[in-house]
């Protein structure tokens, strides 16, 4: 993508929070280029999906576990590896697709994203299957909602007893207008949501 770097900067000046920095074909090389031209104070807002080691290089926000990953994991390792990232003040998140799992590893996790909620935008046909029952309320650790979500059905995403939401087409499909994008979905989350997740 033209001027990509320029763009998460513009985003990151535009009130992003937080960023995933999700490459799974690119080398080490081009991953750590792009971390290293983020602005020096918004590194503390990027989670790493791969390459986990450059966490400490970078000073970054935390480190996000791919489900294959984990699913290759037991429950200990997990355990093992969250204290770990705690001691170093770095956050811990993982994507599910469905309810059932989520159940499974409530409390490992600072935060998960649960996906696709809505019809995807940056994937379509990707339709959910996820209807979000009021009992996965009491699940210790915050939901995220992910797939499909846009300015005009935030409101929808509260109602379903989510934590918060994560956007990727709504914001990347049309990146002249991503900046915009951004503004009118915190906009309009700012109405539903009081809370600014912060782990």
């Amino acid at each position: 993508m033209e001027n990509e770097i320029g763009l998460i900067n513009q985003l990151f000046k535009s009130g992003l929070q937080r960023f995933h920095l999700r490459k799974p074909d690119v080398s080490k090389e081009h991953y750590e280029s792009i971390l290293k031209s983020i602005s020096p104070e918004n590194k503390r807002k990027i989670v790493l999906h791969q390459y986990h080691e450059l966490a400490g290089k970078y000073n970054v926000k935390g480190l996000h576990l791919r489900e294959v990953y984990r699913k290759s994991l037991n429950e200990r390792q997990i355990q093992d590896l969250k204290k770990e990232l705690k001691k170093k003040n770095l956050s811990f998140s993982s994507s599910f697709h469905s309810l059932e799992e989520l159940e499974k590893t409530d409390g490992l996790f600072d935060y998960i994203l649960l996906s696709p909620v809505f019809e995807s935008i940056s994937k379509p046909g990707y339709a959910s299957e996820n209807v979000f029952n009021p009992t996965y309320k009491k699940l210790k650790t915050p939901v995220i909602a992910l797939g499909g979500i846009q300015s005009n059905n935030i409101g929808k995403v509260k109602e379903l007893g989510f934590d918060g939401i994560a956007v990727l087409g709504a914001v990347w499909q049309n990146t002249q207008r991503a900046v915009t994008q951004l503004q009118e979905i915190q906009k309009e989350y700012s109405k539903h949501f009081t809370n600014s997740l912060n782990h």
